[in-house]
């Protein structure tokens, strides 16, 4: 073998050691910006799948007001039994018209009905706040 079929050689392997070694330099960074950034639109996405429910929270609990809370203690009827029933209520049609948006965000059954449960009341807090 001629000294410079040798050179060669040994210029190729030192190349395919460079690459080899820039690649499992460059390998976790990239995996580490895939990695933060999938984390950052999956917040994104979650918070306004949790915008969306708050939004639907907050119309159930208008209608609900306009249509039964506002009747039944004009009349003197609200009962605490009544204000669980309606809240419950709440929740299935929230769940009812929010189903795209619980998927996005993933959350258990149980979870699902805490959280919203949670944006019911804070929906009911700012319309007692309004008045």
């Amino acid at each position: 073998m001629s000294l410079e079929s040798q050179f060669v050689e040994a210029l190729s392997g030192l190349l395919y050691a460079s690459a080899t070694a820039g690649i499992a330099v460059i390998t976790p960074k990239i995996k580490n910006f895939i990695l933060a950034h999938t984390q950052e639109k999956t917040a994104a996405v979650a918070n306004n799948a949790i915008d969306g429910l708050s939004k639907i929270a907050m119309s159930v609990v208008a209608d609900f007001n306009q249509r039964i809370v506002a009747d039944t203690k004009a009349d003197k009827a609200w009962t605490p039994e009544l204000a669980e029933k309606i809240k419950k209520d709440a929740i299935a049609a929230v769940k009812s018209q929010g189903g795209p948006f619980l998927q996005l965000i993933g959350k258990t059954e149980e979870d699902a009905i805490d959280l919203i449960s949670t944006l019911i009341e804070q929906a009911v807090s700012q319309g007692k706040a309004a008045h």
